[in-house]
């Protein structure tokens, strides 16, 4: 089963193809989610959309002006700037705690056990950041209706 929706804002195809109780995904502007996804956590994933997006173009901005000045660059390499944010995110663990601490932040709803529940999935080992659940919770909170996207 599953099927396929579209968001505008930011712009994204969201599938519900995972099985029912997994975590959500996000590569780039495409989401996987389980059919029974809570509204909340899509708000999450879509947060991920939104700093793909700006991350990429920020890259591709230096890229282009990189390519501009210096000569042996193609214009081409502005193309790598689509696997910036991946990169970041798999291999720096700072750069991954402040996206999620972020994307939870983004998906508070004020609900009573929310913030201790974001603060131990991103202490815990799914995302390996090094972080204790006091210093996860002290990042989601100080990004809660700020609108940061990190």
């Amino acid at each position: 089963g599953g099927g396929m929706q579209f968001s505008l804002s930011p712009p994204a195809v969201i599938f519900t193809n995972l099985p029912k109780g997994a975590t959500g995904q996000t590569r780039a502007f495409v989401v996987s989610v389980p059919q029974d996804f809570p509204p909340k956590m899509l708000v999450h994933e879509l947060h991920h959309v939104r700093q793909w997006g700006m991350v990429t173009l920020a890259a591709a901005v230096l890229l282009f002006t990189l390519a501009a000045v210096v000569t042996p660059i193609s214009y081409s390499a502005t193309f790598l700037s689509i696997g910036v944010h991946g990169f970041l995110y798999r291999f720096s663990a700072e750069y991954r705690f402040r996206t999620e601490a972020a994307a939870y932040a983004a998906s508070y709803t004020g609900e009573p056990t929310e913030l201790t529940d974001y603060a131990a999935a991103l202490g815990s080992s799914l995302y390996s950041t090094g972080r204790t659940a006091t210093e996860c919770r002290g990042a989601i909170s100080a990004r809660i209706d700020t609108g940061r996207l990190f």
